[in-house]
């Protein structure tokens, strides 16, 4: 509905303020010669439809400026000597017009195909100057000097345009007054005048061939030669086109928006498989993807929690006692008991009686600091760099590596529970980059030997924040040396 608006106001803005907008070529200039007639008291013969007085050779000039294709003003300036003759008495007069006036094209005006041929149609107004002398038998008698009156004239024009700059044409008018003075004497009849004022105005009928100059027409077409209409289907053209752009545009955006909504779903997807929650195994990966739920401690695994083929176990006397968790429902945001003082409620502690000052993680369970054989780099909140205890640890793992060319080392990087997942998912990374950067710039160590990964935060309370703000590093061979 928007769009079909907007198209019927760009059309109705096309037409009303197309002269404003597109046309250049406005102005043109007319000389005239013909004959003119004078319709008055005298010579009327009321049986015929011409009048019967004498004719006589006019000229005149105008000057038009045409708005639009329909629609045009200008002035015009006449020479109209005429006389005519009744029994026993006759008149001489010479009379010049000047008039503004408003043309109009009919071709245009009615929705006509134009061609070369062009009909007009104009009206005005203006001023009549005029003398005229009365004769009796032949004799001057009474003559009337300075006339001005009102003259209201009415024409036609046929137009031929040879050229865009030249158009012949033929003009008929006729031009009204609203005096009868030019056969009316000033003598009463005692004298031995003659009086026809008042009985019909005068009038004069003029015909006229002429020929018009167009102005700045040597790049296109005169406005005068135009058609506003086939302007108007180009423009209700490009209308209808940009209307089936629009409706194109419209469908690729619901298939664009149906492709989001797959898109979604994916992500969405991938949100349950990556989103945070609890770890049982301590392996890294949380329950929702863990596909080995029961990894031995400090075994290295992949992203779905699964034992690295590759891997050796790391001899060790330490005992790691299995805890199964209790299969009810844990409130996850409890601040109950804590018997044990480790900072994790009993009602989620899968670790109840850990001894003091042992840190652990967010299910109370004891956290050894050594990593596959290896102490893991910590960092300060929000931050990702490393400080004398990590330069000794990545020391140590580039000894290792050094030490077995066939090895590869996968750093992997943490953040503590505060902050967004977007955000602690950067920073993990971060100080997984930086750890690996100092394997490569300090110990010559080849990135291609290196993997990072970074985690996100892990959840915890405000006493397992240090630990979780870590790097740990998982080797493997690498089978393709």
């Amino acid at each position: 509905m928007l769009r079909k608006l907007s198209i019927i106001l760009l059309l109705f803005i096309a037409r009303e303020l197309y002269a404003e907008n597109k046309y250049q070529q406005f102005w043109s200039y007319t000389f005239e010669i013909g004959a003119n007639k004078f319709d008055g008291d005298f010579s009327q013969k009321y049986n015929d439809l011409i009048p019967s007085s004498a004719s006589h050779f006019t000229f005149g000039v105008s000057a038009e400026r045409t708005l639009t294709p329909i629609w045009g003003i200008g002035a015009e300036f006449y020479y109209l000597p005429m006389s005519a003759t009744a029994t026993g008495r006759s008149f001489e007069a010479t009379m010049f017009h000047l008039n503004p006036y408003l043309s109009a094209n009919l071709f245009n005006l009615f929705e006509l195909k134009p061609n070369k041929w062009g009909i007009w149609a104009t009206i005005g107004s203006g001023f009549a100057y005029y003398n005229s002398t009365l004769y009796k038998n032949g004799v001057k008698f009474d003559e009337i000097k300075d006339g001005l009156a009102f003259t209201v004239p009415v024409g036609a024009l046929l137009e031929y345009n040879l050229t865009n700059s030249i158009t012949l044409g033929t003009k008929i008018q006729y031009r009204s007054h609203n005096k009868d003075n030019l056969e009316g004497s000033n003598k009463t009849a005692i004298d031995g005048g003659y009086n026809y004022k008042g009985v019909t105005n005068d009038y004069v009928a003029v015909g006229t061939f002429f020929i018009r100059l167009k102005l700045g027409t040597q790049d296109q077409a005169h406005v005068r030669d135009m058609s506003p209409y086939s302007q108007m289907n180009e423009a209700l053209d490009l209308a209808k086109l940009a209307l089936v752009k629009a409706d194109s545009a419209e469908i690729r955006a619901q298939k664009a928006e149906h492709g989001m909504d797959s898109l979604k779903l994916l992500v969405d997807s991938l949100n349950k498989i990556i989103a945070d929650g609890p770890d049982s195994d301590c392996d890294g990966v949380q329950d929702s993807r863990d596909k080995e739920p029961n990894t031995p401690h400090g075994n290295a695994v992949d992203f779905y929690g699964r034992t690295l083929p590759c891997f050796e176990p790391r001899r060790s006397t330490e005992v790691v006692h299995k805890i199964i968790a209790p299969k009810v429902k844990i409130d996850l945001n409890s601040n109950g008991v804590d018997s044990d003082n480790d900072g994790v409620p009993d009602d989620r502690d899968k670790e109840p009686n850990t001894p003091a000052n042992t840190p652990v993680n967010f299910w109370g369970q004891s956290m050894n600091k050594d990593t596959n054989g290896f102490g893991s780099v910590y960092f300060d909140f929000d931050k990702s760099d490393l400080n004398d205890e990590a330069h000794q640890t990545i020391k140590l793992v580039a000894d290792r590596m050094k030490e077995d060319k066939t090895l590869r080392v996968e750093i992997r990087g943490y953040c503590d529970y505060k902050g967004s997942q977007s955000y602690n998912l950067r920073l993990s990374l971060q100080r997984a980059e930086k750890a690996k950067a100092e394997l490569v710039k300090t110990y010559k160590i080849s990135p291609l030997r290196i993997v990072v990964n970074g985690k996100g935060k892990l959840l915890g309370s405000e006493t397992t924040a240090y630990l979780n703000r870590r790097c740990n590093f998982f080797f493997d061979k690498d089978v393709k040396r």
